[in-house]
């Protein structure tokens, strides 16, 4: 599961930041052992892209932090279920995929 945090963490980065020029990027903050790790992922990323704020914060700091666990529970919802919770969010949300990776129903970008 570390592996699979580590490789959406760089590869949201890289989008966020050379797709989308944002200037800055927050992560939830976890418990130590686990936020060593997310440390480890994130100290390249902040030599590659230096006019990038990549900060840890928690839910007390920016409680906005759980619309993302919203969004992507209503997506999974859509994708499994074929429930409608995500419908208000497709005309505004962009999915990204490895190359060659189909979302049904949907306009994937290439990560």
């Amino acid at each position: 599961m570390e592996d699979a945090r580590r490789i959406c963490m760089r590869g949201m980065v890289r989008i966020l930041a050379e797709r989308h020029g944002v200037d800055s990027v927050l992560y939830e903050r976890r418990r130590p052992f686990e936020q060593k790790i997310d440390d480890e992922t994130t100290r390249p990323l902040r030599v590659m892209y230096p006019n990038l704020v990549i900060r840890d914060v928690g839910s007390d700091a920016e409680p906005l932090l759980w619309g993302a666990d919203v969004l992507a529970w209503t997506f999974q919802r859509r994708l499994i279920e074929h429930e409608n919770w995500f419908d208000p969010f497709a005309g505004v949300t962009a999915v990204y995929r490895p190359t060659g990776q189909r979302v049904p129903g949907f306009t994937v970008h290439s990560g």
